[in-house]
């Protein structure tokens, strides 16, 4: 009796032991690689409330109603307006979008603890917060890499496409300090906004789906990405190479965005304010007679 005794005990120690670290070993919350972080896009917030960090969830939601805020003040739907109320609108959509975009990055990055330990990103390791990614496009250290030069010289292209443009018989509105304004907004809120949520993190996360074959997740990322994009026409093909050559360069980084980031957010300076500096919509000459809007 004494030896059954001791075995049951030791059987119901060794259930117990099990059961303790079962409840010790986190387990990855069901959607936290694709339904969390795509809900997180339309409800700001969300991920990080489901991850129990409530106060970063309070911020992205904050500012997403704060971008709605001022989009109400003027012309949202201008793709490239010249009006002070109508940029500071447009921008309030666009800052809207990207408190989505990093509460999806947010809340992979907040899973990801509990993803490896269940043998998944075992080489997805990027050290990064949104700090990093903010600061990202005044990193002049980006200028020592080759890479960054490859990307400089096409936006060089692009810029001078664009400025280059047939005007004959256009005046051009003066390009103010609004429009600047504007232009710096605009690019920034794209640069992290758009690398956080399709390199940092539908890339890594198509990657691991497709069972490795990054060549793929990354063909799909930047078809997607040309995609949304349908303002720029038959262009969205060149958008969608680009986004093929970041997602190649953020995993030669080690899955870090900094570096794309950086090169995203001065394409867009150079190419949005050439664009601005083009812009014919608000003064048109015809012979002598100038017709103001």
């Amino acid at each position: 009796m004494g030896a059954i005794r001791a075995a049951a005990l030791a059987a119901l120690f060794f259930m117990a032991g099990s059961g303790l670290a079962a409840q010790l070993v986190e387990v990855p919350r069901s959607g936290s690689e694709f339904w969390i972080p795509l809900g997180s896009v339309f409800v700001p917030g969300l991920g990080q409330y489901m991850h129990g960090a409530p106060w970063p969830g309070v911020a992205y939601s904050a500012v997403t109603i704060g971008g709605y805020a001022l989009a109400s003040q003027g012309n949202a739907a201008l793709s490239a307006p010249r009006d002070g109320d109508d940029q500071l609108a447009f921008e309030g959509l666009h800052l809207a979008f990207t408190a989505g975009a990093l509460s999806a990055w947010d809340a992979f990055h907040r899973a990801m603890p509990a993803l490896r330990r269940v043998d998944k990103y075992a080489l997805y390791e990027p050290d990064e917060d949104l700090g990093d990614l903010l600061t990202a496009p005044l990193d002049l250290r980006f200028l020592g890499r080759w890479t960054t030069w490859v990307d400089l010289a096409f936006t060089a292209g692009v810029t001078a496409y664009v400025l280059s443009e047939d005007g004959d018989g256009v005046r051009y509105p003066p390009f103010r300090a609004n429009d600047a304004a504007f232009a710096a907004s605009l690019s920034l809120n794209a640069a992290v906004g758009e690398e956080a949520l399709f390199r940092g993190w539908l890339l890594p996360m198509l990657t691991q789906k497709l069972g490795g074959r990054f060549w793929l997740a990354n063909m799909l990322q930047a078809g997607l990405f040309g995609l949304g994009h349908p303002q720029a026409g038959p262009f969205a093909v060149v958008i969608g190479g680009g986004a093929v050559y970041s997602g190649w360069l953020t995993r030669r980084n080690g899955w870090s965005v900094r570096e794309a980031i950086f090169q995203h957010s001065w394409y867009d300076v150079a190419v949005v304010t050439a664009s601005l500096l083009r812009d014919d919509r608000g003064l048109i000459t015809l012979a002598p007679i100038t017709i103001r809007f």
